[in-house]
């Protein structure tokens, strides 16, 4: 999985984020929605990989979290 700076972000918005972000907050219990929301506010953009979504899912990431990831590749 790549996580790349969206170069259209608008300012504001909050600073890219990475899978191991997404993990980690998943780890300490941080709420679905809240992790959904600093998805939709970075300005990362993700490629997942099949191999991504298993280790993602794997480790607890619910599937709207992944399919918020999923989503970035529209912005």
């Amino acid at each position: 999985m790549r996580s790349r700076p969206d170069s259209s972000a608008r300012a504001g918005q909050s600073a890219s984020i990475s899978k191991q972000d997404v993990l980690w907050w998943t780890a300490r219990g941080l709420p679905e929605d809240a992790i959904i929301d600093r998805i939709q506010c970075s300005r990362s953009v993700f490629v997942l990989t099949a191999a991504d979504e298993n280790e993602l899912r794997d480790r607890g990431v619910s599937e709207a979290v992944i399919r918020a990831l999923r989503d970035t590749l529209r912005r």
